[in-house]
């Protein structure tokens, strides 16, 4: 107990300390609404697990967006807006995460995360759609796109994975290079951290992997800590984290799609990231000897926040080659 008590105070210390300072402004090209009104655009689907936050826009090409740890979907608010006049946009937050209920005794596993997502699709009635993820929502798309190539095999395809679109994230176990935090957080000493877990813990470590000049502004960070908190969010992440081991548990089923090249697919990576940067677009290109990627030079692990326009843009362009 001792030991653990000290190893609380090195933490508090090392964690809640220092650190780099908001950017002045926002790096995006809309002004962000407030957490309060973001709830208010949604609703909530009901699944055997709990009530998950879902969030609807526009007509047209249906894409979901599947967001990262720890934060949820309103991580997408401007991108979406740029993107919902000419596609019906489709958003959840994982269960666990941001407005979705957080039960406390369950496998926050991806394979109930992505029971979930088919059940959402099931209810929105979607027979076609293209995936847009980041973080750990990648894993999640991972695993869709395995179950996709499954049912393909079968003659059981519930509806056509048109395409996926991985924004920075760990599509290679071995190339994920999480934060001290992190580490610390998905091992045994995580669950006496995370009721502990401060507003300053959480934007000093999250601001870290941003690119120096599209730092979000503290009004952002106010309104995701503030997400985070719903049903006391923050208390979870020792179990959310979980996913780390998961992707190298299952790497072979998580990275065979990639491969195969079978499911059209597009890397927009910001080089910045210390987590999943650059050094992910390297090892996608040794082991695919492919080039469907896109460098975003100065942006961290965060592009539909700092560089909303362009991957927008990016979006569009990936949506009409399809076509």
């Amino acid at each position: 107990m001792i030991n653990k008590i000290i190893f609380f105070l090195f933490l508090v210390f090392t964690f809640n300390c220092g650190g780099v300072d908001p950017g002045e402004k926002s790096p995006s090209s809309i002004p962000w609404i407030s957490a309060d009104d973001w709830k208010l655009s949604g609703s909530y689907i009901l699944s055997k697990y709990g009530k998950i936050f879902t969030v609807e826009k526009g007509e047209g090409e249906v894409i979901l967006f599947l967001h990262g740890f720890p934060t949820s979907s309103y991580d997408y608010y401007t991108l979406t807006e740029l993107l919902k006049k000419d596609n019906k946009l489709l958003l959840l937050d994982f269960l666990g995460y941001g407005y979705s209920d957080k039960p406390k005794e369950i496998d926050y596993s991806y394979k109930i995360q992505v029971d979930i997502i088919e059940d959402f699709l099931k209810q929105k009635k979607v027979e076609s759609l293209i995936v847009v993820a980041h973080d750990y929502g990648v894993t999640a798309a991972q695993e869709m796109m395995s179950r996709a190539l499954d049912r393909k095999k079968n003659n059981s395809e519930t509806y056509n994975l048109k395409g996926v679109i991985f924004l920075n994230g760990g599509i290679f176990p071995e190339s994920h290079k999480p934060r001290i935090i992190q580490s610390i957080l998905a091992s045994s000493f995580g669950k006496y951290i995370t009721p502990y877990i401060t507003k300053g813990m959480f934007q000093k470590n999250f601001l870290e992997v941003f690119g120096e000049k599209t730092r979000p502004s503290q009004f952002e960070l106010d309104e995701m800590w503030k997400i985070m908190n719903y049903q006391s969010g923050q208390k979870l992440a020792h179990k959310l984290l979980h996913y780390i081991q998961e992707r190298k548990d299952n790497r072979e089923r998580f990275v065979s799609p990639i491969l195969s090249g079978s499911i059209p697919l597009l890397l927009v990576n910001g080089s910045d990231d210390p987590v999943s940067g650059e050094h992910v677009v390297k090892r996608y290109v040794e082991l695919t000897k492919r080039d469907n990627y896109v460098s975003l030079p100065e942006i961290g692990h965060y592009p539909q926040m700092e560089a909303d326009e362009k991957v927008a843009e990016i979006i569009s362009n990936f949506i009409k080659q399809l076509k």
